[in-house]
């Protein structure tokens, strides 16, 4: 009893849906004679001719390929006048050559900023 009191609510719902639809659509001939009416007239017309985009493509198509061809060119240098692996030397490694670097370099393990400054009786006695 309660499913057809729910059925019935839908149905009616969906009619008035229905009703408020058909009062506010276009009649169809009107739609269709407009239609019509801007294709005659060319209002549709498209703004650019296809003979214009089908050159825009080639020109488009053609800079492409040059432009692949121009970075597919091989090197014009011979094999032989290739450097050997063994001699590559890293592009920073002059970085690493500062002019003091043993005053930048760590010390040994276990030693003191004051090993050098120092002098103390053990080493006074061995000299």
């Amino acid at each position: 009893m309660m499913n057809e009191e729910i059925e019935d609510d839908l149905c009616e719902r969906f009619t008035a849906l229905r009703k408020h639809d058909g009062r506010s659509q276009p009649e169809f001939h009107r739609v269709l004679n407009g239609a019509r009416h801007r294709s005659r007239n060319g209002a549709g017309a498209r703004l650019v001719p296809n003979g214009l985009i089908a050159a825009a493509a080639v020109l488009v198509i053609g800079a492409a390929l040059l432009i692949g061809k121009s970075w597919d060119r091989p090197d014009l240098r011979s094999p032989t006048e290739l450097p050997a692996i063994s001699a590559w030397q890293s592009p920073t490694a002059a970085l690493l050559r500062a002019p003091a670097r043993e005053l930048i370099a760590p010390g040994p393990l276990l030693s003191s900023v004051f090993d050098g400054v120092t002098t103390t009786v053990l080493q006074t006695k061995s000299d």
